[in-house]
């Protein structure tokens, strides 16, 4: 069994793409959401760190992240900071949807 180092920090959820399943966001207490490629994840080395896709930086712990159901084409996450954010496969950095509730 491979084990590698995805964050810097513990992670709190993973899911795969329903529309590609070889993306895999996780989510973490570092602030971060990040897109991974399986088959890049595979083939690093032992002592290299995988490189995500795209990292989506957050104001507090990410704790969910979860694709579109039905295409897989749009990502929500949710944060500690009372954010509700929603991207969109044209720019994973930047969410194009930004909702604040308490």
């Amino acid at each position: 069994q491979e084990y590698k180092k995805f964050h810097k920090d513990k992670i709190h959820y993973a899911e795969f793409c329903p529309a590609d399943n070889n993306l895999l966001v996780t989510t973490s207490n570092d602030r971060t959401v990040a897109m991974w490629d399986i088959r890049y994840v595979r083939n690093c080395n032992d002592d290299e760190r995988p490189q995500p896709l795209s990292v989506m930086k957050h104001e507090g712990p990410v704790t969910c992240a979860t694709f579109d159901p039905i295409y897989g084409s749009r990502l929500l996450t949710t944060a500690q900071n009372n954010e509700i954010r929603i991207y969109n496969p044209h720019n994973w950095i930047e969410p194009s949807i930004l909702i604040k509730h308490s």
